[in-house]
């Protein structure tokens, strides 16, 4: 779905997803020494910044591409959302091994990667409300992170300024 494009071509202004912190912009580049030698960096701005969250995130243009990508067409988020109930895999019990699945998908960072986890985990929940029992914490906290990364690429595909707007196209 991601257009793959090499780190040079990432230009200041443009809009990036980063693998764990959702939709930023790219603000500035520039070159900084930290002690071990000049490296150049990409300064990112979180389009959604979280009270008490990054205010700006520092990237070395060099590795760049192992945790940025541009946002996927408008187009394909519609297919997606078209597609989105039928992401999802089997419950794994083993909660080490559910825990690094689910870290493998999040690190791919595509839509499909995060939609299985999302929904995997949101039908767990709901059965563990009909038993009236609490979900694991770590469960809990991968629906954050999935819904967060979700929603701020979607919204800002589809030009959303309010993420609860996406969150209604879910409910549909």
């Amino acid at each position: 779905m991601a257009t793959k494009k090499n780190v040079k071509t990432f230009k200041v202004k443009e809009i990036v997803i980063h693998k764990k912190e959702g939709v930023c912009e790219i603000a500035k580049k520039e070159v900084k020494d930290f002690g071990s030698g000049e490296i150049e960096y990409f300064f990112l701005k979180p389009k959604f910044p979280e009270k008490g969250g990054i205010s700006t995130l520092m990237i070395p243009t060099s590795t760049a591409n192992e945790v940025l990508r541009y946002p996927v067409s408008k187009n394909a988020v519609k297919e997606f959302l078209k597609k989105f109930n039928s992401f999802h895999s089997p419950w794994i019990n083993n909660a080490k091994e559910r825990k690094d699945y689910f870290d493998h998908l999040l690190l791919k960072g595509d839509l499909q990667s995060l939609a299985i986890i999302y929904r995997t985990i949101l039908k767990k929940k709901e059965e563990y409300a009909l038993l009236n029992r609490v979900m694991p914490l770590t469960d809990q906290n991968f629906i954050g992170i999935t819904q967060k990364l979700l929603f701020q690429e979607i919204g800002v595909v589809l030009g959303y300024k309010d993420l609860g707007e996406v969150e209604k196209l879910f409910k549909k």
